[in-house]
Parts: structure tokens; sequence; C-alpha cells
């Protein structure tokens, strides 16, 4: 039987740094390897659910959602996060505690970031926040309900955030700094182009643009 959370990984060839396979662990797992091979380490051929479908992460969580169980709630975590079992268990539990919406686990110092807020702050538990970031949130089954449609409007990902903040207008939202993640490499996402030649920042721009005409 499904477990009742449920861990998404794109990771190349199946290879992530995320305990993700413990036996340990209060969530299923889903791996997605990015490159379309269909080539799966060792460990992620312990996921409840594999998948090859080329392509970056949010269009395809869109395409693969359909083919995955029903759970309370999903981490999208990227392939370059390291996070012990017994911290994603507490983030799951937490956030089922709390009744968060949408939540995303704090940085550790030796992490490499984009965003200074996301570093974990030692004075802190939870705190609530507007900006979730798209390497590694946690969505409540609700939630997912509400962004999913959004997936497929930005390819690169970039922005994303700001729309899943305009849906759920800040409500449930919160940085877990109790259980913080390392982010082992450094942010790659900014030199890359999507199909239409746009860099994540000129994508990121017209989405925005285009979700706000739409209001």
């Amino acid at each position: 039987m499904p477990r009742d959370y449920c861990v998404y990984t794109p990771a190349k060839w199946g290879e992530f740094a995320g305990d993700f396979v413990n036996p340990s662990r209060l969530f299923d797992l889903a791996v997605n390897d990015w490159t379309g091979d269909g080539r799966f380490s060792k460990a992620a051929q312990q996921a409840e659910f594999s998948f090859s479908e080329k392509g970056h992460k949010w269009p395809t969580v869109a395409k693969l959602l359909p083919r995955i169980p029903g759970y309370r709630i999903y981490a999208f975590i990227d392939e370059d996060i390291d996070a012990s079992v017994d911290t994603l268990n507490g983030l799951f539990q937490l956030g089922e505690l709390l009744q968060l919406n949408l939540y995303q686990p704090a940085l550790t110092a030796r992490s490499h970031y984009s965003h200074e807020f996301s570093k974990a702050n030692p004075g802190s538990y939870v705190r609530a926040t507007d900006f979730v970031e798209i390497m590694a949130p946690f969505l409540s089954h609700e939630a997912l309900e509400k962004c999913a449609p959004t997936f497929t409007l930005s390819e690169l990902g970039w922005g994303l955030e700001y729309l899943w903040n305009d849906i759920l207008k800040s409500q449930g939202m919160a940085i877990v700094d109790c259980f913080p993640v390392t982010h082992i490499r450094p942010v790659q996402s900014n030199r890359w182009k999507n199909g239409r030649g746009e860099t994540a920042e000129q994508e990121c721009q017209r989405m925005l643009a285009e979700w706000q005409s739409r209001k």
C-alpha cells in the first residue's frame, strides 16, 4: 500500500544525494531519469515509481503526476539536495502537524544558495514566508491541485514561486529551519535556455507578464 507521503526527484540516471531509499522512510519515492535513457542507479531501483521522461523538472512533473497515486504531502526535491531520512520524515510530519500548504527546508551553512533568506536561522523553528523555492518544495495534496496547472507555464521553472504565492495567498507557507538540508552543487539554472532561446530570467519575466495579463 502507498505511504502517506511522496518524494519525487528528477535525477540523472537515478543518482541522487538524498537518503531517499532508507528502510525507515515514511514516504514513497518517484524517480525520473531526466536524460530519457532509463538508466537507474542501484538505489533508484528501490523506488516505487521509475520514469525516464526527458525534459526539465516542472513540465515533466505535470506529465507524470497522473501516473502517481494520491498522497497527503508531496516533495519535489532536486537530485543535488542532501538530506537524511530523519530530516525528510520530520519535514513531512511537521508539515502535516502544522497543516502547511507549501513549504521548504532551510539550507545548511555549507549549502550553495540563491537567496540569503533560505539559509537556516538558528533562532527559528519554522517561519512564515511568501516565497518557497522550486528546488525542494513540499506541497499538500490540496495545494498541489491548485498549483499544478502552473507547472507547464515555465520550462525552466524560474518565477513559479510567485505564481504559487499568488494562488495560495501566502497562506500556510513556511521555511522550516529545524530540518535543514544541504544544496551540494552551485546553482546552474541561470545559465540555461529554454526551447525559445530565452534565458531563465527572460522566461520568468515573460511568464509573470502573461500571468498578470490573465488576472
